[in-house]
């Protein structure tokens, strides 16, 4: 039994070297699956949603879908110019992970694109993966340093923006979208995720194998991001707390809306396309009883033929082809209402 015990502790510790040995030379020979050197976010002292760390990180998705690189400046945003250089006729762009540009090169952002459009006015993008209460939340953080903030771009996010406002703790909420049965399970892959480049290697290498991820799907391992979608309803009163809290937000600034339409007016049964539509059109409607200016990409990408081709395969963010799409949209809709303005005067 002795000997049993012995053998097995050996097996045990040997096992646990070379797997720590082979985490390390991943780590050295294939820095882009090193965790550590990977984008993340946190919440400073005041609230506020900003990047964990400072400097340059890299933004990698295990499907392949990209692989950039993310300059983050020293008050945590993904932002080149410094805040404080701003002035009154300068548009500032927030919103969470879509306006932030995940998984795009940031000179391929909307933003950047569009300060590239418009003639005279330069574009600061403050965004960061969280919701309404976490814009206005980096509007204040933006102003404390520096920035002077008088015209607004806000990329309204139709697929998780829309919430309780007026409910406690809002910010930064994450809905449950795995069965409970698959909870612990999906705990220890965001855990080796965020912490192991063996993980991300492997991961990497069954994502880019067919067989392999036909085998891991059936096992449940792999879980198609399409299921979130099937979580939606439709309610008014969110709706409705939605488009007040926004509305807070543009109160005394130039405000411009960007809707981000959800993948559910597109994917799913007949009922929860119906549903999407719904919450699509009332929330519209709401913006417009405060006479927000807005611009709905729906109709745009739609208008393309195959809306779905503006997103990532296996990443629901939009990808570098969207961007250049809103920015252009953007642009237009900012000179004809100047041209308006113009001409008033």
């Amino acid at each position: 039994m002795l000997k049993f015990i012995t053998n097995a502790a050996v097996l045990a510790t040997s096992t646990i070297l070379c797997i720590c040995f082979f985490e390390y030379m991943v780590r050295i020979m294939l820095p882009q699956y090193d965790p550590s050197g990977h984008i993340g976010f946190t919440i400073n002292s005041d609230g506020t949603p900003i990047s964990k760390k400072r400097g340059v990180f890299r933004q990698i998705k295990n499907t392949g879908d990209y692989n950039v690189l993310v300059q983050i400046n020293p008050l945590g945003l993904r932002e080149s110019k410094p805040l404080e250089t701003s002035t009154l006729n300068d548009y500032f762009v927030v919103g969470d992970s879509f306006s932030f540009g995940w998984g795009v090169n940031e000179n391929n952002r909307f933003s950047n694109i569009l300060g590239r459009l418009i003639v005279g006015t330069r574009i600061f993008n403050i965004s960061i993966p969280t919701d309404f209460a976490g814009y206005d939340k980096l509007i204040s953080y933006a102003r404390k340093n520096g920035a002077k903030i008088n015209k607004l771009i806000i990329g309204v996010t139709m697929e998780n923006d829309l919430k309780d406002y007026g409910s406690a703790d809002t910010s930064n909420s994450r809905r449950k979208i795995q069965p409970d049965n698959m909870l612990y399970l999906n705990q220890l892959k965001y855990f080796l995720r965020n912490n192991s480049a063996t993980y991300f290697l492997i991961t990497s290498f069954i994502h880019q194998t067919s067989l392999l991820k036909d085998l891991a799907k059936s096992a449940g391992l792999i879980i198609d991001n399409y299921k979130v979608l099937k979580i939606n309803s439709y309610n008014n009163a969110i709706i409705k707390k939605s488009a007040k809290k926004l509305h807070s937000i543009a109160q005394n600034l130039e405000t411009l809306v960007l809707i981000i339409p959800s993948r559910r007016l597109w994917v799913g049964d007949k009922n929860t396309k119906k549903i999407a539509d719904e919450n699509h059109k009332s929330f519209i409607a709401e913006i417009k009883k405060f006479n927000i200016e807005y611009v709905d990409m729906r109709q745009i990408m739609e208008g393309k033929g195959n809306p779905m081709k503006f997103h990532f395969r296996y990443d629901g963010h939009w990808n570098k082809e969207a961007h250049n799409l809103a920015a252009k949209e953007l642009a237009n809709k900012i000179n004809s209402v100047k041209k308006i303005s113009d001409g008033v005067k």
